[in-house]
């Protein structure tokens, strides 16, 4: 049966559960943009207004709905728009499908505009880079095999972006495909259990360790919420009395009120937590899904080592005893690999001869004696400006507990990391390479994913500065995400830096103030500009119930630092 490859490419799509595609059509990438048209809008293309915001789109789609997302783009500077974007899944390892135009092959070299073949601006080759497969499909007879290939690199091991790029006469021919005699999804089906392998010994060594610890502790990280292991972390945690710490990126894992819960540790987190897993007590830590990075650890802290033993659990073996030295490597998927320490687990707690040497008192009198929030009291300050801890403060007190909160990459991030509570998993997003404007973009894809949760971003002036126009995405699609912006007119980070570094030589770190809401108007969205204590409050209410794209300018105090005393401790 012969089928147009623009047409075989949207029906690949439909059939292993794609809804959106986020991109800008150009003229290469338009017999694509054709096909979805035909298809009466099988798949709903979203037409965003810079190619960067169609990578971190699809990214934030991908994040919260836990499937593959799909970006698209032309042929040169279309594609190279979507690099940083790319980069942030791929460093973070969130599954993206890039479908890129190529001009016609019979054009390659030739000079053509554009021209991003090996000949020219070899961008199939740059996207190898930032991607976990990139491929140009210089045959008809390749494009099924290109699209599986990519379908399994980016959903299989640690996942991320894996690219396909198609030159124009590519996608205006024709290939003999029948899909009753190509199971596609069933064949692909099989590629999900390449994730659920486990070392059973090193499992029975972990369950037994653990078991017979004296002061464990467990670290969360964002592995956790990709694998949707949350649950299993948590029952294991329930079992043994075993308190857990996460790291920024996997706030949210256990409830901020669970009696267990110690906080996140590293950047803008809980001394509760940096002190309890930095104890020279901890005799056996657990960590989940996380490589122990710079932020986590306070800049590789040395006492984030047990006297006993580390149990490193991770998809990525590249990441396990990384930075410390694990005595336990278990690589793999983390809820497959919690499931089996738990039913080892359960069996030996319900023997009638287990005592276990841990308590849940241990945890509890240590969490009381010491304080997780650092100036607590700046959460009820009356001050004006606005201070972003009342900020912070009054957004969560308005929100549902599983309303999800993205973050941009700044000052903004450090404040909600430590002064906003989380209670439920996956409600929680940040990009890990540190993209400033990456919340900003990547709730409109969140919010698709989950168009019945209400989708909230904390972003910084500058970071919104950047990428702010999507926006207008929103409102073109009715997406009705809240950004909230702190608006400081500087470059929060980057000035306390000059201010603690340079001897306050400062200097491209600020700027006029940006009337916010102005811009949102004409961008088509609600608006609103807060100063005081209330006014966020106030408004919420309203602002929830219309639903409706909407931004708060929040003018805060410049002069107020977020809590960041460990993070320079550590780089001291």
């Amino acid at each position: 049966m012969q089928i147009n490859v623009s047409d075989f490419i949207v029906q690949y799509l439909v059939k292993i559960g794609v809804k959106y595609v986020f991109g800008i059509p150009g003229a290469p990438l338009l017999p694509f943009f054709d096909a979805m048209f035909k298809s009466n809008h099988a798949i709903e293309p979203i037409l965003v207004r810079h190619e960067e915001a169609a990578a971190v789109m699809a990214d934030g789609y991908a994040r919260v709905s836990g499937q593959m997302g799909v970006c698209c783009a032309t042929t040169g500077p279309g594609t190279t728009n979507l690099i940083t974007g790319i980069a942030e899944a791929y460093m973070d390892g969130i599954p993206l499908l890039v479908l890129t135009a190529h001009v016609p092959l019979y054009s390659y070299g030739k000079g053509a505009f554009q021209d991003s073949s090996t000949d020219a601006l070899n961008t199939t080759q740059i996207l190898t880079y930032v991607t976990k497969y990139s491929t140009t499909v210089m045959s008809k007879h390749r494009v099924v095999d290109s699209l599986n290939k990519a379908y399994v690199c980016a959903n299989s091991g640690k996942k991320g972006p894996a690219h396909v790029s198609f030159p124009y006469d590519i996608l205006t021919d024709s290939i003999d495909f029948d899909w009753n005699n190509n199971p596609l999804q069933d064949c692909l089906a099989r590629y999900s259990l390449f994730n659920q392998y486990y070392n059973r010994k090193m499992v029975n060594e972990a369950a037994n360790v653990l078991l017979h610890a004296k002061r464990p502790v467990i670290l969360a990280g964002f592995g956790v919420i990709m694998a949707g292991a949350s649950a299993e972390l948590l029952e294991l945690a329930n079992q043994l009395n075993i308190p857990v710490a996460t790291t920024y990126r996997a706030k949210g894992v256990i409830a901020y009120d669970h009696p267990l819960h110690l906080g996140s540790v590293g950047l803008g987190g809980s001394p509760v937590a940096d002190d309890y897993i930095c104890s020279p007590d901890v005799d056996v830590f657990l960590a989940v899904g996380t490589d122990l990075d710079e932020f986590t650890t306070n800049s590789w802290n040395p006492r984030f080592q047990p006297s006993k033993a580390l149990i490193h659990i991770d998809m990525n073996p590249e990441t396990i005893g990384k930075n410390y030295p694990a005595k336990i490597c278990l690589v793999g998927d983390a809820k497959t690999i919690l499931l089996e320490i738990n039913l080892r687990v359960f069996k030996a707690v319900n023997r009638s001869d287990y005592i276990p040497e841990n308590t849940l008192e241990t945890a509890l009198k240590y969490k009381s004696d010491k304080k997780g929030i650092i100036d607590e009291h700046k959460m009820e300050s009356q001050s004006i400006p606005l201070l972003p801890q009342r900020l912070i403060k009054e957004a969560r007190d308005a929100l549902p507990k599983d309303a999800i909160v993205f973050v941009d990459g700044s000052n903004n991030l450090i404040f909600t990391i430590h002064y906003m509570p989380f209670y439920v998993p996956g409600t929680f997003f940040v990009g890990g390479y540190g993209n400033m404007s990456y919340g900003t973009m990547a709730a409109i894809g969140g919010k698709l994913a989950a168009p019945d949760r209400l989708v909230v971003v904390f972003c910084g002036d500058g970071g919104f500065l950047m990428n702010g126009m999507e926006v207008a995405t929103a409102v073109n699609y009715n997406i009705p995400v809240i950004w909230i912006i702190h608006n400081n007119a500087e470059l929060g980070a980057i000035h306390q830096l000059q201010k603690l570094l340079y001897h306050e030589n400062f200097i491209a770190s600020s700027y006029k103030r940006v009337d916010f809401a102005t811009v949102a108007k004409g961008l088509g969205a609600d608006s609103y500009r807060i100063s005081e204590p209330n006014q966020l409050r106030q408004i919420m209410p309203k602002i929830i119930a219309a639903q409706r794209p909407t931004v708060i300018d929040a003018i805060i105090d410049k002069d107020e630092w977020p809590p960041i005393s460990s993070r320079i401790k550590g780089k001291k």
